[in-house]
């Protein structure tokens, strides 16, 4: 049952010896073969996510606001209560970002986090400054070169109103690393 080794050489010229292709299939092979119970035990099924299509024509959610270009989206947990919640940023006439509060009770309610900028597709959440919430980042449209930040007011929610703005970027173009091409 034993395979045969070949020799062969690597990309320095070293040589060495290679078990044949028999030997390396027993050795896979046997351990699969004495895994299939233990295989046959785990749940196949992928658990998919419950999607639930909401909308403000249907009287779901609130409508945004009178802008009729809503650019990005974000869904995150910004207050903490175990239920996500969802951004939305707009730009053109009536711009804004809002954010929709999910109730526990059931419902939405909108909290404005700020107004007058053409927000961009995208966006991201971080906790930028280390206090423990999601703070929120996104940027302008191509009519601006900025990226900003948000600082999220929590636990002080109530009674809504704007929230910190914090440039992180105003000078427009990439910033990316170059790598060192010599060294790949």
């Amino acid at each position: 049952m034993g395979g045969s080794a070949a020799i062969h050489e690597d990309w320095s010229g070293t040589r060495h010896s290679k078990p044949s292709l028999r030997s390396e299939f027993m050795v896979i092979t046997i351990p699969l073969i004495l895994a299939l119970p233990l295989l046959a035990q785990l749940p196949m099924e992928k658990t998919l996510p419950n999607w639930t299509h909401l909308s403000s024509m249907r009287g779901d959610l609130p409508a945004p606001g009178t802008s009729a270009q809503q650019t990005a989206c974000l869904v995150l947990d910004i207050d903490k209560d175990g239920l996500n919640d969802i951004v939305i940023g707009s730009r053109s006439a009536g711009a804004q970002l809002v954010w929709y509060r999910r109730r526990a009770q059931g419902g939405w309610a909108i909290y404005p986090i700020d107004a007058g900028l053409n927000i961009e597709a995208g966006g991201a959440s971080a906790d930028i400054d280390g206090d423990g919430d999601m703070d929120l980042v996104f940027g302008e449209d191509f009519s601006g070169k900025k990226v900003y930040w948000w600082e999220n007011p929590a636990p002080r929610f109530d009674p809504p109103g704007p929230w910190a703005r914090r440039e992180i970027k105003g000078s427009g173009g990439v910033d990316a690393p170059r790598p060192d091409l010599r060294r790949l």
